[in-house]
């Protein structure tokens, strides 16, 4: 008599004639498969190693430009609540913002010619320092040669902004 396993592996030996050189074939394309399926699984650990290893670098990067404006922001003047609110009740919306766009406008100020062709300017605002309701300190260049001043400015009612030179030097 035949016992349940005997019967299910007659019946698939009926169905399924497997000879050695199938079964060799069958063995093939497993092991194929599973070496395929290796393959794909280890440049996708590669690939992830490769991107974890850019997001640590780029996080070491924003932290340290997170360091370098933070350090900006020390070399900046600040105005205090009240100064603002003076100039704000001078006419000026933005008062630094203002201040230094109105200076922007006023190269005249800077009592040296351009070289080379130049001509002298206030080109960077994050080089204009409003110090304080009557201060301003400032770099102009020509792209050449360059230097400092020190302004007085005065705020009259309309937002209009007057400016005298105090200081100046070249570099």
């Amino acid at each position: 008599m035949k016992t349940p396993q005997k019967k299910v592996l007659s019946f698939f030996r009926s169905k399924i004639q497997f000879s050695r050189a199938n079964f060799i074939i069958l063995a093939l394309i497993i092991i194929s498969g599973f070496l395929f399926g290796i393959s794909q699984i280890t440049p996708s650990k590669q690939n992830e190693k490769t991107l974890n290893d850019r997001i640590e670098k780029l996080t070491k990067e924003n932290a340290g430009l997170k360091n370098v404006a933070w350090m900006e922001s020390l070399h900046q003047p600040k105005l205090s609540l009240q100064e603002i609110q003076y100039l704000k009740n001078k006419g000026l919306k933005n008062p630094v913002k203002d201040i230094i766009a109105d200076l922007t406008k006023h190269s005249e100020l800077i009592p040296y010619r351009g070289t080379l062709g130049g001509k002298m300017g206030f080109h960077s605002e994050k080089d204009i320092f409003v110090l304080s309701t009557k201060l301003v300190r400032a770099y102009f260049d020509d792209g050449h040669a360059g230097g400092w001043v020190l302004l007085e400015y005065q705020t009259t009612n309309g937002n209009e902004i007057s400016w005298k030179v105090l200081e100046s030097y070249l570099e």
